[in-house]
């Protein structure tokens, strides 16, 4: 269920790359939109209320406490996990919301982790951290 959650928004977000990089005009726009609400659905929604739930309660509940079982510490790391999981959905949605604020604002939906475009041969979003237009990589210097 943990993967199901995960993988329903890159259906929607590698199309809205495909179609941002074929140039089409409103279809990124359209797909982001589509990548945003399930994401938001899916990860802030449906994880927490129904996954880390059903993992909170129902393996004590069904499995441990019948059986005489003593649930940690498997069970403890395993609900401290998913919470972390959590932690790292809810940032990645404040990233989300800075992509849809800029998008509001400017007009083009670029990626929040990249400073410069990416027809400058930036690569990764940090000076000299990528692989530039002149092969060099991580803060490496091209030779003359």
């Amino acid at each position: 269920m943990v993967f199901l959650c995960h993988d329903v928004n890159d259906i929607f977000l590698e199309a809205a790359k495909l179609a941002r990089y074929a140039r089409l005009k409103s279809a990124p726009t359209a797909l982001f939109i589509a990548f945003a609400l399930s994401w938001f659905v899916s990860r802030l929604f449906y994880f927490p209320k129904w996954i880390i739930a059903s993992v909170w309660v129902d393996p004590v509940e069904l499995v441990a406490k019948p059986n005489g079982i003593d649930a940690q510490p498997h069970w403890g790391f395993l609900v401290g996990l998913l919470c972390f999981l959590l932690v790292l959905h809810a940032y990645w949605s404040v990233l989300i919301l800075k992509v849809i604020a800029r998008n509001l604002r400017e007009g083009q939906p670029d990626d929040v982790r990249e400073s410069d475009s990416e027809d400058d041969g930036g690569g990764e979003g940090e000076e000299g951290g990528g692989k530039g237009k002149g092969g060099a990589r991580a803060g490496g210097k091209k030779r003359a």
